[in-house]
């Protein structure tokens, strides 16, 4: 089992994600990096900190019998990575944030298998080549991921004059734990879900993936009555820590009813013409915590100029430089527009200037529905 220590990470899906590829991971602070007692360390990712003396932190490194040999990866920003580069004797390998934490661990997990494929041995340069392999492989994975993910997605919506539809995604690594589904049933009714897996990245979109199988596999027309028979398929198979939040509505075109049920999932919004916001809340428990599980549905009614909002705690707790979220009512607020394509525009463009430059730290969905007729 590798043993790798962490310094002055700030991911906290790293330790989780390295345990799970079967090493032992230890988390040090660089004021006292009392890890470094440990028997043998095979491996540091190193991230910067504002202040760090590098180049001491590496003799450390270097310097203390457990990790003399160990592979390092230094991850800080791209200025402290050219400086850290220009170091030629130096033997670590170096990633810029903001990082994907894949490719963090792509190159970690890269380097101790060159180690153990040359029994310790091998230049930089070596190693440094079998990484660009595998990270390029990772990627192309990667992008086959994302590609059968993309295809789970509806591929478009009916045109009609009754009702607009209109939907944003962006996953915030290359693929995502968010998903949507549409449906239009026998009845002539409509039905979307939207969904939010824990986590995000390769694990959240499998998951994701197995909620639309699920789906599928359930076939019922009422949300309750879906999330119910989903939830029992679901639990069972779901590891340990992992649950998805749903939402659900059942829209009839031409009256304007609609059912709405959710599972720990967001409320829905329900903006009235003349502007007024209502919640519909439902009750409900996250998928993946009970075999058995009872959802609630509530009822509304849309009249001509109404709309219906879902979506995904990637937009309502985006925050500002005080701290302060976004939430439901912000959402509502910035929901102006003629059109559904319009009203999505403005609140994809009221999260981009209330986040102030800060990181996204969720994936988006957002769903718009608007009665026209």
């Amino acid at each position: 089992m590798d043993s790798i220590l962490l310094v002055g990470t700030k991911e906290e899906k790293l330790d989780a994600l390295l345990e799970k590829l079967g090493a032992r991971v230890f988390n040090s602070k660089k004021g006292s990096l009392d890890a470094l007692t440990e028997p043998v360390i095979d491996a540091i990712i190193w991230e910067d900190e504002e202040g760090d003396d590098l180049l001491s932190l590496y003799d450390i490194f270097r310097g203390t019998p457990s990790c003399k040999d160990a592979s390092i990866v230094f991850a800080g920003s791209p200025a402290r990575v050219e400086l850290i580069r220009s170091k030629a004797d130096l033997r670590l390998d170096t990633v810029s944030t903001p990082y994907s934490v894949g490719t963090l661990v792509a190159k970690i997990m890269g380097q101790l298998r060159q180690r153990k494929m040359e029994g310790g041995q091998g230049t930089l340069a070596d190693i440094n080549a079998q990484l660009r392999d595998l990270t390029d492989r990772f990627k192309k994975e990667v992008d086959e991921a994302r590609d059968i993910q993309i295809s789970l997605l509806p591929k478009s919506f009916p045109s009609d004059p009754r009702y607009e539809i209109a939907v944003k995604y962006t996953p915030l690594e290359e693929v995502g734990g968010d998903w949507y589904g549409f449906q239009v049933q026998e009845s002539g009714a409509i039905a979307m879900q939207i969904a939010d897996v824990t986590g995000h990245g390769l694990p959240a979109a499998f998951l994701g993936s197995m909620t639309k199988l699920a789906l599928v596999a359930s076939n019922k027309d009422a949300p309750g009555e879906l999330f119910s028979h989903m939830n029992s398929l679901l639990t069972p198979q779901l590891p340990s820590g992992r649950f998805i939040t749903m939402a659900a509505f059942r829209y009839e075109p031409d009256t304007g009813e609609l059912q709405f049920a959710r599972a720990g999932h967001l409320p829905g919004l329900l903006i009235r013409k003349d502007g007024k916001l209502e919640q519909l809340k439902g009750d409900g428990f996250a998928m993946g915590f009970m075999d058995e599980s009872f959802f609630v549905e509530v009822k509304a009614k849309l009249e001509v100029g109404d709309v219906f909002i879902m979506c995904t705690d990637g937009i309502t707790e985006v925050q500002n430089r005080a701290g302060t979220m976004l939430g439901l009512e912000g959402v509502g607020a910035a929901a102006k527009g003629a059109t559904a394509e319009e009203m999505v525009k403005n609140i994809l463009n009221r999260v981009e200037d209330f986040r102030e430059e800060r990181l996204l730290k969720d994936d988006v969905t957002l769903i718009v529905l608007k009665r026209k007729s």
